[in-house]
């Protein structure tokens, strides 16, 4: 007896024409994402309190390691759990700025985006060769060995960290800060995916060794998708 993928109506109803054949294969299509959007939007207005106000702010961060995670994992190939690094960058980029020369937030994190994008993807030059396990422990060490050496020079305020350091006017432009990111996101590697760079880094990923053999530049790929994720945790 032959087994039906359970995907494969879902696929058929999601592409092509057939997405658009009616009203309810449109919503079928819209529904899931409104109801993904709103859900984010209007969360903040029916939990006025401070801390679950705060908490959403640290679930709105994870999920942003979690949405890289998986981009990385399952389409490049690289499976990374060293994100933590690339957040850590950023952050203490945005905090140096902000602490040593008074820049105003909006100008810290939009430097150390792109400066804490470059750094961490010249920290892992050395490591886009490696695939699968040895990738993850690579990256693995990358957080642990910059925390530790923080610590032990006492560097930017040791275990105290910096401070203080200015913060955004308000906890609401904090939230929609993060639903804002988070959305772009999302649907920015949905999107990336589909394009010319998100097909070749998906055969990347099937089939390694043949991109190798071919002496195709696997390594320019990585170097590009990574700088495109640690834009995403450097923010």
């Amino acid at each position: 007896m032959r087994r039906e993928r359970l995907d494969r109506g879902i696929k058929v109803r999601t592409e092509g024409l057939y997405a658009i054949y009616s009203w309810v294969e449109i919503a079928y299509i819209l529904v899931p994402r409104a109801v993904f959007i709103f859900g984010l939007l209007l969360f903040p207005l029916v939990t006025p309190d401070l801390y679950w106000q705060r908490v959403f702010c640290t679930i709105g961060i994870y999920a942003l390691l979690a949405v890289s995670f998986d981009f990385l994992a399952n389409k490049v190939g690289l499976v990374c759990i060293g994100g933590a690094f690339m957040t850590g960058v950023g952050g203490y980029l945005s905090g140096i700025l902000s602490h040593y020369y008074g820049l105003p937030p909006a100008i810290t994190m939009l430097v150390a985006t792109l400066l804490g994008a470059f750094i961490c993807t010249l920290v892992w030059l050395p490591c886009f060769p490696l695939r699968g396990i040895y990738f993850a422990i690579a990256t693995f060490i990358c957080p642990f060995l910059a925390s530790y050496t923080i610590l032990a020079l006492n560097l930017w305020g040791g275990t105290n960290g910096i401070s203080p350091i200015a913060s955004l006017p308000n906890i609401w432009i904090e939230q929609y800060l993060i639903i804002l990111i988070l959305l772009l996101v999302v649907f920015g590697f949905r999107r990336l995916v589909s394009e010319d760079i998100g097909v070749v880094s998906g055969a990347l990923k099937d089939n390694f060794s043949t991109r190798l053999l071919e002496a195709r530049p696997v390594s320019s790929i990585g170097y590009l998708v990574s700088m495109a994720v640690s834009r995403v945790l450097g923010v």
